[in-house]
């Protein structure tokens, strides 16, 4: 999860809903998705995935970020959001 401080301390985050976007995905397909199956199905790399589902990833490649997006039929936006902690 990263971090950012804003000039008035509050502090905020970004989230990421890669898991309920999958789990959304599956679902609609009767079936959940794991970190290699959605690697193998999107061609991102597996050690993003793993950690964006962990949210312990600091730099997502925009490679990486556009594949998702096109696997999950989705706007940056709708996989990432600034949250208040």
């Amino acid at each position: 999860m990263l971090l950012v401080r804003q000039y008035n301390a509050v502090m905020k985050h970004v989230r990421n809903r890669l898991k309920q976007l999958a789990m959304e995905r599956g679902t609609a397909d009767l079936r959940y998705y794991g970190v290699r199956q959605i690697a193998r199905e999107s061609g991102a790399s597996r050690t993003v995935i793993d950690r964006l589902m962990r949210n312990e990833l600091r730099r997502l490649p925009m490679e990486d970020l556009a594949r998702l997006c096109v696997w999950l039929d989705c706007e940056p936006g709708d996989l990432l959001k600034l949250e208040e902690e």
